[in-house]
């Protein structure tokens, strides 16, 4: 994941000034001189990385890398040497010895071609008074500094007033004469010429590797590095290089370059720290069992150990699951699977039907009712149509199915609402009721039917605003009629008429073309919200969620323990066993 920004390396030298522009409040513009933040290194940059423990493990680590081209003291200039000449230049173009006229002269050999800008130098140590390049063969009689004067030969003569600061044209040179006149007098060394004489150069990084100290790169960028581009791989690297150590490792980062250009890495070195692991536990166990209804999400906290009272930073989670499922999977007979709010008293003296359409031929095991708490024993049946409505003849199938629980008595035949219904007594869960034996259907329509043998228990429905014909009711063994209109919103003149319609739940095997997997897994980690699908069976199938780069979710332990909470959605009732991996590190204050 991408690490804080903190810039290595760190500048902040004392050097010439440049004039810049800021607008002020009262709108003037500030044209004062300020200063030119200086480099303090060119070439090469290596950035120790800590102390790591032999095994540790690192997620995937981005960094950035930016590359611009010198400008600071000689001293810091890579690859640079720095001798002193034997010969100095006067005025006329005459050869004289060092010292003369506390005059000095040095040869820079850069070890490859540079693109030079500007020479620049402390007033209160000396100024440049020549500067020659070097033609190959030798230097040449024309010089970059002093600039050549129309009608003249070309003469090494120095400048007697010299300059604190000298540009030129972009010159493209192995090297250079410079002869500066030294304030202290004759004594001048190549030292306190590489700490006093600073350059601007248009030379960039180029070719840039980055590699492990001692390793071979795993990054490369061909070519000239002008600006930032993003580096990976470092943590493949790092764990590569720290399995099967043992005891500390102290790796160093080296980013390295053909020329002697500036590079930074935005590397937080103070946050790189492996990720941590832990295994959820539930009651000392190292896996958990929950049962799960088809098409019903279940939310579960993955737990796990904390070794501190410090914040965790979670971004991927690794679990395997397996489990007990039946062949069928469960469908909605209408758009939605969650139980609405209207609800028809079913007993023995009012029965409920709704339709089922099918495309194509299909293997039905049984179907999921939407029932609050109830104590009653339900009949129910599946007829083929006729005419749209039930068949009088015998059903193709029927099944009784015992509800126990305390449920208040409710006169039989009302259809009511969430509201005032006295057989509401809380949330509706899908009951499953499975058929004694496998009934293949032929595509076309049929009819799910619910009545009571014993008791009472409301089907749970959803209002439509029209009538679409899909739920019928029977009042004492009568003909089956529409469902009657509510009018919950009455108000005035001005209502909402509504029209419940019974949900069910259709198990059934699936359909070749139907190939969903059987199990998905969400992991709600604030904005993102990673998710996996999968199939699940008596052997374990491994998961893995991963937040995107940069995520992480933080979570502070209570009671020596962590929660993650997961959301899981299976497509047929069962029992699923799950065991869970955190990778994690811990927050630093």
């Amino acid at each position: 994941m991408p690490l804080p920004v903190t810039k290595h390396p760190a500048s902040g030298k004392s050097t010439p000034m440049e004039a810049t522009s800021v607008k002020s409040k009262g709108g003037f513009v500030d044209r004062r001189p300020r200063p030119k933040l200086e480099d303090d290194q060119s070439g090469t940059l290596s950035v120790p990385l800590g102390a790591f423990p032999g095994g540790s493990a690192f997620g995937d680590l981005v960094f950035n890398v930016s590359g611009k081209s010198f400008y600071g003291r000689l001293k810091n200039f890579s690859g640079v040497a720095v001798t002193e000449s034997q010969v100095t230049y006067d005025s006329t173009g005459a050869t004289r010895g060092p010292g003369y006229e506390s005059q000095h002269a040095f040869i820079l050999d850069f070890g490859g071609l540079r693109s030079l800008l500007l020479l620049y130098m402390d007033a209160s140590v000396g100024k440049v008074t020549l500067v020659l390049p070097w033609l190959g063969t030798g230097f040449a009689d024309k010089s970059l500094y002093p600039a050549h004067k129309s009608g003249s030969d070309f003469v090494p003569s120095r400048d007697d007033t010299g300059a604190t600061q000298v540009p030129f044209p972009s010159s493209d040179t192995q090297k250079l004469l410079v002869q500066v006149q030294a304030v202290s007098g004759s004594a001048f060394t190549a030292v306190q010429l590489q700490e006093s004489l600073g350059l601007s150069t248009a030379t960039f990084p180029s070719n840039v590797k980055a590699s492990l100290e001692g390793r071979l790169p795993f990054w490369t960028h061909p070519g000239s590095l002008n600006g930032t581009v993003q580096v990976t791989g470092i943590g493949a690297d790092l764990n590569a290089l720290l399995a099967g150590q043992s005891g500390n490792v102290q790796p160093k980062l080296v980013l390295s370059t053909d020329s002697p250009g500036v590079l930074s890495a935005d590397l937080n070195v103070s946050g790189l720290r492996p990720d941590l692991q832990a295994s959820g536990q539930w009651g000392g166990q190292a896996s958990v069992e929950v049962s799960l209804q088809g098409l019903q999400s279940t939310s579960l906290d993955l737990l796990f150990p904390a070794p501190s009272s410090a914040a965790w930073r979670v971004d991927s989670l690794a679990m395997t699951v397996k489990g007990k499922f039946p062949v069928w999977r469960s469908f909605p007979a209408q758009t939605t699977a969650d139980p609405g709010l209207l609800g028809f008293a079913v007993s023995a003296r009012f029965s409920v039907a709704r339709t089922l359409a099918f495309n194509e031929a299909v293997e039905v095991y049984g179907f999921s009712l939407p029932t609050p708490a109830a104590t009653a024993t339900l009949i129910v049946e599946v007829y083929p149509d006729a005419h749209g409505q039930p068949t009088t003849g015998m059903p193709l199938a029927s099944v009784p199915i015992n509800l126990i629980a305390p449920a208040p008595d409710q006169a039989a035949g009302a259809v009511s609402s969430s509201a005032s219904s006295p057989l509401n007594a809380g949330p509706a869960a899908w009951t499953d009721v499975l058929l004694p034996s496998v009934l293949n259907l032929k595509a076309g329509q049929y009819w799910l039917t619910a009545k009571a043998k014993t008791g009472a228990c409301e089907w749970r429905g959803v209002p439509a605003a029209e009538n679409d014909g899909r739920t019928l009711v029977s009042q004492e063994g009568g003909p089956w009629r529409a469902v009657p209109r509510l009018n919950p919103h009455a108000s005035g003149e001005s209502f909402t008429p509504l029209y419940p319609g019974a949900q069910a739940l259709i198990l059934r095997k699936p359909l070749p073309k139907e190939n969903q997997p059987l199990l998905d897994i969400v992991w709600p980690a604030g904005a993102a919200q990673p998710a996996a699908s999968t199939g699940v069976g008596p052997d374990a199938v491994p998961v893995a969620l991963q937040l995107p780069g940069g995520v992480t979710q933080e979570l502070t332990p209570v009671t020596q323990s962590v929660a993650i909470p997961i959301r899981l959605t299976v497509r047929a009732s069962g029992t699923l066993t799950l065991t869970a991996t955190a990778a994690y590190k811990e927050k630093t204050a």
